[in-house]
């Protein structure tokens, strides 16, 4: 998606947001070949959290070390973000649901995984 802030006078597509800013929205119709991108699916297979579903402790076994993780429930909220240092995330604070981790690694690498918390 390519964002215009208004300023370039196209002003075709503007929608006004919260404050009253406008701006100029295109699609990039070539999302589909990106998300199939296989540098991305083959970094989102190096990152394995067990065990899933968890009651307390997830592990992260991974070749690169993770250095942060935000965790997100089903409603896309953030409820957690943590530095960790030992490859674990302590879930037992959480109540039982789904979670997206956002897994953070030491390049600032971004990986984002499905948890079960019973």
């Amino acid at each position: 998606m390519i964002f215009n802030n208004g300023n370039s006078g196209v002003g075709t597509n503007q929608t006004s947001d919260l404050i009253g800013i406008t701006a100029d929205f295109w699609h990039d119709w070539t999302l589909g070949e990106v998300l199939s991108n296989p540098e991305i699916a083959t970094l989102q297979n190096q990152y394995v959290l067990f065990p899933n579903p968890t009651s307390d402790l997830i592990s992260i076994a991974s070749k690169d070390k993770v250095t942060e993780v935000g965790i997100y429930d089903s409603k896309g909220s953030m409820v957690g973000h943590h530095k960790i240092s030992n490859q674990q995330i302590d879930m037992r604070l959480y109540a039982s649901g789904l979670y997206i981790l956002k897994l953070i690694n030491e390049e600032k690498k971004v990986i984002f995984k499905q948890i079960v918390k019973k």
